[in-house]
This record gives C-alpha cells, structure tokens and sequence, in this order.
C-alpha cells in the first residue's frame, strides 16, 4: 500500500474546496434540505429555464417582458456559475498535484 504524507495544511485545503463546489451545487440545484421539507428555495437555474419554457412553449403572443428578464437573470447565473467553475478548476487541478507529489493515489 501507498502510504501519502499529507499535510494537515492540504486537507484544510481539500476540506475547503469540497465545501466551495457544495455551494455551487447549492445554487445550481437548490438547498437540498430545504428540498425535503418543502421549504421555499431561490429559484435554481433549471427551474427558471423550465418556467420559460412552460411560458413560451404555448404561447402564440411570443416572449413577455418578464421572460425576458427571467432569461437575462439566467444568462447571468450561468456566466457567473461557469466563471467561478473555471476558477475553481484551477485551485482542483493545483490540489491534485499536491496530493500525487505528497505521494497520493491518482483518482480520476
């Protein structure tokens, strides 16, 4: 067996990134303990996208000023969601090359 030397530094690390993309899958999918008591969440990405969608979808008078504000809100969570993913991919790619040098497995 491979046995790591891993700081306690790096698993704070690890420990923190984890928690960073948790808060991302909070605003993408909503608060999932909310999720299971009904409770009310801000609404996610999917599920503006599926009311534009219910709107627009039977609608011969085209798109309303609220769907298109609706679609702008949702133009701007992605971009802000796909920038702090890319941002984020680098801190993950940096810790993963920290735990293979301290003599970490390779998981893919």
């Amino acid at each position: 067996a491979i046995k790591a030397n891993v700081s306690d530094e790096l698993i704070e690390s690890i420990v923190a990134a984890r928690a960073y993309l948790e808060e991302l899958d909070t605003q993408v999918n909503g608060n999932a303990a909310k999720n299971e008591i009904g409770e009310k969440n801000r609404p996610t990405i999917g599920e503006r996208l599926f009311a534009l969608n219910r709107g627009i979808s039977t609608s011969t008078y085209g798109p309303t000023s609220t769907h298109k504000e609706t679609m702008e809100l949702v133009k701007t969570e992605l971009m802000d969601l796909n920038e702090k993913l890319s941002t984020h991919k680098a801190t993950l790619m940096a810790l993963g090359d920290q735990v293979r040098t301290a003599g970490g497995a390779w998981i893919e």
